[in-house]
Formats: C-alpha cells, sequence, structure tokens
C-alpha cells in the first residue's frame, strides 16, 4: 500500500456553476486531497527535496481554480487532478475531493469526488 499525504479543506474561491447567478462571482468551494507516494526517501533524508510540497502544491491549485470559470465540478476536479499529477513525478496517484457548500439550500454541500492514477 502506497504512504498517503492529505490536505483536507483547502479554502478556494472561484466561479462555478450552470446557473446565471453562479455565473457573476466567485464561490465558497473546499479542496481535499490525497496523494499517494512513497515517503521513505524524503523521510530518511528529511529533506524537502525529495518530497511535495504540498504548501505549493495547494497554492498552486488555488491560483488555478480562481482563474478557471467551470460549469461543472466535475470539470474542475478533473483538471485539478490533473494539475497535481502534473506537480510532482513522485506522486503516483491523487483522491480529490471538492465541496461546494452553497450549492443546496438544504444541504451542509454538494460533493464530487475522484481518483486518477498517473500513466507512464
Amino acid at each position: 500500500m502506497p504512504d498517503l499525504v492529505s490536505v483536507t479543506n483547502y479554502r478556494l474561491a472561484c466561479i462555478i456553476g450552470c446557473h446565471p447567478e453562479e455565473r457573476t462571482h466567485a464561490q465558497p468551494l473546499l479542496l481535499s486531497f490525497t496523494l499517494e507516494m512513497d515517503t521513505r526517501a524524503a523521510a530518511t533524508n528529511d529533506d524537502l527535496a525529495l518530497a511535495v510540497d504540498y504548501d505549493a502544491l495547494s497554492q498552486h491549485l488555488a491560483e488555478y481554480a480562481e482563474h478557471s470559470q467551470f460549469q461543472l465540478l466535475e470539470a474542475l476536479a478533473e483538471h485539478l487532478a490533473a494539475q497535481i499529477l502534473q506537480f510532482s513525478p513522485f506522486i503516483t496517484a491523487v483522491t480529490l475531493r471538492l465541496d461546494k457548500p452553497q450549492a443546496l439550500p438544504k444541504a451542509d454541500c454538494a460533493s464530487v469526488q475522484i481518483r486518477r492514477i498517473r500513466h507512464h
């Protein structure tokens, strides 16, 4: 089983949604992702160069999302997963979840979760 590195509920704001009122202002989203990778070299050497800088990755994803204007959570999730897999060769797979808290008035949020694997 691979090692897992996770970030939970990273706050984003972006244009997302199909309805006209959703296309005029950024909405909050919560991004959670789990990276699958081998962390032994980073741990043994205590060296960030052998790990994934999840702070830099999270900031990159936030900037990407904030400049996007997808209609569907599924589309944004797919593109964010691709960004993650391109970010570091150490990442072998990612499970990503996007929560949209303002999607439904009678629910805490609407969500999409996907898993993508690096293909060599």
